[in-house]
């Protein structure tokens, strides 16, 4: 069965701060898949060069205050004493310094949030908001480069976009849904929600109120 994946608005935290407080076994892991980083302890790393590295505390793990301390010259070129996030050891050793695409993988990659890209066929596209002439916001669809959004954000980030087989058109604005068999659905659900007779409060009310009053009687 399937398991849904948990929302972590970037509303509600820093996602620097998130990342920093919930994955440094994570970032631990991450480290473990390049070449030459070795693990010699629950609590330390090491970078082999040659065989007498293997075995050597390199960079202590510090579970309690979530950091990485270098105590010997290392591969990775951590300052000795320096103390280092989980999040900066992301974006430095497993983004090569790109800070942009490390946050971008903890944003929409680990906690899951929504982003403006979806992928129809095999073509990408950026949902833009644009305001017309009369105020109203509408979202358009603009074609965008694969290679321009890996430029900006990794190809990692090519993973979290959603993926439509096409294009479909499917009105309904009581169950609207964007997702019909697999498709993109072009039609724009009505911005304005429905109100009660009693709820309005603008020009022509006690015409309404009286059309509505006949039609029901009319029934009866």
């Amino acid at each position: 069965m399937e398991t849904t994946k948990l929302t972590v608005s970037v509303n509600n935290i820093n996602p620097v701060d998130y990342y920093n407080k919930n994955y440094l076994q994570h970032t631990i892991e991450l480290l473990l898949i390049k070449p030459a980083i070795e693990q010699t302890g629950e609590t330390s790393l090491t970078f082999i060069k040659n065989r007498s590295d293997k075995n050597k505390r390199m960079i202590v793990i510090n579970y309690e205050k979530n950091e990485f301390v270098a105590e010997m010259e290392n591969g990775l070129d951590m300052a000795i004493g320096e103390k280092y996030t989980p999040f900066m050891m992301l974006q430095k050793f497993i983004y090569k310094g790109s800070w942009t695409n490390a946050l971008s993988y903890v944003v929409y990659d680990l906690m899951n949030n929504n982003n403006n890209y979806c992928r129809v066929g095999y073509k990408y596209f950026q949902r833009i908001t644009k305001t017309d002439r009369w105020g109203i916001e509408r979202v358009s669809l603009e074609y965008w480069e694969r290679q321009a959004i890996m430029d900006d954000y990794g190809k990692d980030f090519l993973s979290t976009i959603d993926k439509y087989k096409c294009f479909t058109m499917k009105p309904n604005n009581v169950f609207y849904e964007q997702r019909v068999g697999g498709g993109y659905n072009l039609y724009k659900e009505f911005s304005h929600k429905p109100m009660l007779l009693e709820e309005y409060k603008g020009e022509g009310r006690e015409e309404l109120l009286k059309d509505f009053d006949e039609e029901f009687k009319k029934e009866k």
